[in-house]
């Protein structure tokens, strides 16, 4: 199995992140969708573990604390990642003991299995979809949740942009589709939702050209503000920016 993407794509997108940071459930639109969902699916119990896989910087697991509250526990392979990722927790009040620098791909690595295992655009950085599904499994509870969101390169409209800004990125992404999802899934899981989210973003799409780069941010902050104002919620293949997975392990 091959990674897709160099450890500088990390250390660079770390670089862009303004601590101490969470997620903007109040007026961004996709997360406030992603929110909706997870409050709709999930328990809130403080009893419960959440382990997130690729945990850098962290703005995931401080969500699930203070929505949920479940205890958080991660791994990251980037040591920059890990650092900044137990300050930004320690910055919201939670406890970052659990957050490890690893490889989760390494035998050598050893957890307890948790209640709920947890990765944001992570699975579709490498070339085998299954076996990086199945190392998310290895870690989890019978009956625990099994929470994966991803990227929409399989839409055409993104798939197109992100190769015209940008080709070595698209190149470190797999495009992944519902049903590739479900094939890997289906005969360990119970699916509760499977689907896209978002009506529209811009955020998913990168440029080595810091002024291009600048200028999408710039003019997604207005696409997104225009979305939030009207409240437009409609989900697509072509244009919602990322689908979720949420499954219980049988």
């Amino acid at each position: 199995m091959r990674n897709l993407t160099k450890k500088g794509f990390w250390i660079k997108s770390l670089e862009k992140v303004i601590f101490p940071h969470t997620l903007n459930i109040k007026y961004y639109p996709y997360f406030i969708s992603l929110n909706k969902i997870f409050k709709k699916f999930l328990p809130k119990d403080t009893n419960l573990t959440i382990f997130e896989i690729g945990c850098a910087p962290g703005c995931y697991l401080i969500y699930f604390n203070k929505t949920f509250g479940f205890r958080p526990f991660g791994i990251d392979f980037i040591k920059e990642g890990v650092e900044k990722t137990k300050v930004n927790l320690e910055n919201f009040g939670i406890d970052s003991s659990g957050i490890y620098f690893g490889d989760i791909f390494s035998e050598k690595e050893k957890f307890p299995k948790f209640d709920l295992v947890f990765s944001g655009g992570f699975v579709e950085h490498f070339s085998d979809l299954q076996l990086t599904i199945d190392i998310h499994t290895k870690f989890l509870k019978r009956g625990g949740y099994l929470i994966i969101t991803v990227p929409n390169f399989r839409s055409k409209f993104y798939r197109t942009l992100q190769k015209f800004l940008n080709k070595e990125d698209y190149y470190a992404h797999m495009e992944i589709s519902k049903k590739d999802i479900l094939i890997c899934i289906e005969k360990d899981y119970e699916i509760i939702f499977l689907d896209y989210v978002g009506f529209f973003d811009l955020g998913i799409l990168r440029s080595n050209v810091y002024l291009i780069d600048f200028l999408i941010r710039t003019f997604n902050k207005f696409i997104q503000s225009f979305l939030f104002l009207f409240k437009i919620k409609r989900t697509s293949s072509f244009l919602s920016p990322s689908m979720a997975l949420i499954a219980k392990l049988k």
